[in-house]
């Protein structure tokens, strides 16, 4: 059986709580996305910051960080040395991306890049710039769990995700 445990501050999302309860047994639910791995979540919107970890821990069974983009987040890769990190930024994305594989500890950490649409350019351009893989927003949750397993597995996944 597998549980889903989110803990969050009610303090910033108040009424939250009636939509997501803790669950009993949590302490197999943390140690099964740990085995997995972590993924440090890089995102700007503050709905994405709870959707996105919730999906990736149900769907691909990982363990999701979060950081703003304001944050020390390269600290956070440094330290906690993420199996992937996920980029889903409107405007600073690239300077984060950029700022990674410019980080020597951070080279060889896959990266999930998404971009607002579907152009052929856009995501070349990313690739170029060091993403392993490019998606478009909006994205499928599961076609995103499946390539983070891949990642993870190290298997190499398909370059883009429609």
């Amino acid at each position: 059986m597998l549980s889903i445990v989110i803990m969050f501050d009610e303090s910033e999302r108040p009424g939250l709580g009636l939509l997501c309860p803790t669950l009993p047994d949590s302490s197999q639910t943390l140690a099964r996305s740990s085995d997995l791995g972590q993924i440090l979540l890089i995102e700007d919107s503050d709905d994405l910051k709870i959707i996105i970890p919730l999906g990736l821990q149900l769907i691909a069974g990982v363990r999701v960080i979060v950081a703003q983009p304001q944050q020390d987040w390269l600290s956070i890769v440094q330290r906690q040395a993420p199996a992937i990190i996920f980029i889903d930024m409107a405007e600073k994305g690239v300077d984060i991306l950029r700022t990674i594989k410019a980080t020597v500890s951070a080279q060889q950490i896959p990266i999930i890049y998404t971009v607002a649409r579907a152009r052929f350019q856009d995501r070349q351009i990313m690739k170029h710039l060091g993403a392993n893989v490019v998606i478009s927003r909006p994205f499928d949750m599961i076609a995103l769990g499946n390539t983070i397993n891949q990642l993870i597995m190290g298997a190499t996944p398909v370059s883009s995700i429609p």
